[in-house]
């Protein structure tokens, strides 16, 4: 564990005073021990706020943001993983990238993307197949939400790229920090949920609530560690997180379920061995079992 936060801490202090950072860490575990007995000067000085219990990344992510919120005199905040993945380096990008869209647009409600140059190098093949999937889905139920408001997503600072919805790499500006909490918050009990939510759900919130998201490019690392999901059931809990998403803003299932078929259509992992693990996701949303995979021949 110290050899993945000593990294991540080590250039902070560069570009984040340590009086306007914050670590959250869960009560009893092992970061909680490294990072409150490590002699370590890449941790020296940071505050760290050790949470009672262990609520998953979106407890975590929804209790720094709300601790933070108490301070005043900020513009932006930013949000890290401690897996090694998000460099302090790009914090500038960030935070620049939210200062252009506030100056031309005179917004509130921004967030930036800290996107990831490539998804498959750090997940594997079928976790990017499965972020491209629910990230079409998430795009397609925000756009239908707004269209029956008049409005669609706004887009043009995305960089010509589609957005990466699941990094957690993110800046928010002070009410959008705000709503991102309230939204997590409100989240059922569920801890699968709330451990892959926490990008996922600000997004619709923000963007349907008539916010506005920007997107720079970031470093990745190639081999942070993602084995804590090995074991998750990926089409059983994004299955529910669309639902949910469907469900929270009123937008009716068979409408989801097109949206999805188109989606998946469209995904090489339908042609794999992993085809029934979509069908068992698309089982989640309508016992409706008849999809076709689209034309014969392309």
């Amino acid at each position: 564990v110290y050899n993945i936060l000593e990294p991540v801490f080590r250039d902070q202090a560069v570009f984040c005073r340590p009086d306007r950072s914050l670590i959250v860490v869960d009560r009893n575990s092992t970061a909680e021990h490294v990072l409150l007995n490590s002699p370590s000067a890449s941790f020296s000085g940071l505050p760290v706020y050790v949470l009672p219990e262990n609520r998953a990344k979106a407890g975590a992510v929804a209790a720094g943001l709300a601790r933070i919120m108490e301070e005043s005199g900020f513009q932006f905040v930013v949000t890290r993983d401690c897996d090694g993945d998000h460099a302090a380096e790009d914090i500038p990008r960030l935070v620049n990238m939210g200062f252009d869209i506030k100056e031309q647009t005179e917004r509130e409600l921004v967030s930036v993307i800290g996107a990831r140059p490539s998804l498959e190098k750090p997940m594997g093949w079928v976790r990017e197949q499965w972020e491209l999937l629910t990230n079409q889905v998430l795009l397609d139920l925000v756009n239908f939400s707004l269209a029956q408001r008049g409005s669609v997503v706004d887009a043009r600072f995305w960089g010509g790229q589609d957005p990466d919805l699941q990094s957690g790499y993110r800046l928010y500006d002070r009410m959008a920090a705000e709503k991102a909490v309230s939204c997590i918050e409100a989240l059922p009990e569920d801890r699968t949920i709330w451990t892959f939510s926490c990008e996922y759900i600000p997004f619709a919130e923000l963007m349907i609530c008539g916010g506005i998201f920007g997107q720079v490019q970031r470093r990745t690392l190639v081999e942070q560690p993602v084995t804590s999901y090995g074991s998750v059931d990926l089409a059983d809990v994004y299955g529910r997180l669309m639902v949910y998403v469907a469900i929270n803003y009123e937008i009716p299932i068979p409408v989801l379920l097109q949206i999805f078929d188109n989606a998946v259509c469209s995904l090489s992992l339908l042609f794999t061995d992993k085809k029934e693990d979509l069908l068992r996701c698309r089982r989640l949303i309508s016992a409706d079992d008849s999809m076709s995979p689209g034309p014969r021949f392309v």
